[in-house]
């Protein structure tokens, strides 16, 4: 499964990034109001770009196990029902070792929190979907 996540790059990692993804047809604001615009294959405007300047850019990503997830949803039954645990900037593998180390359950499922409060299924029973 692969997710959208945010980047940020400077000038050269940007340039590298869109040859290398051959995009096309783009227009890219920086941090600090530069401007670089993509129009045919390796070809390219930039205007008031400073060399502290970053990009940001939204790419795929596989997720794995150990992927850092910006807001991670966990469901686990216990005793007590189903409980609902959020973590922050972690992966699925460090959530799972925090309830290993605390709960006699295991997780039944994670999730991802999208931009738009909505969530997408990304484990269940012990493994990615």
């Amino acid at each position: 499964m692969k997710i959208k996540v945010e980047k940020k790059m400077n000038l050269h990692e940007l340039i590298k990034w869109v040859w290398e993804n051959e995009v096309e047809h783009e227009i890219f604001i920086g941090n600090k109001n530069g401007r670089v615009v993509f129009v045919r294959e390796q070809q390219l405007n930039a205007d008031s770009v400073r060399p502290d300047e970053t990009f940001t850019v939204e790419v795929e990503e596989e997720i794995t196990e150990d992927t850092k997830i910006p807001t991670l949803i966990e469901l686990f039954v216990s005793g007590y029902g189903q409980i609902i645990h959020a973590y922050y900037r972690t992966s699925i593998r460090e959530a799972i070792g925090e309830v290993v180390k605390g709960v006699d359950t295991l997780p039944k499922a994670f999730y991802i929190l999208n931009d738009d409060m909505t969530m997408t299924l990304i484990w269940k029973d012990g493994e990615l979907v």
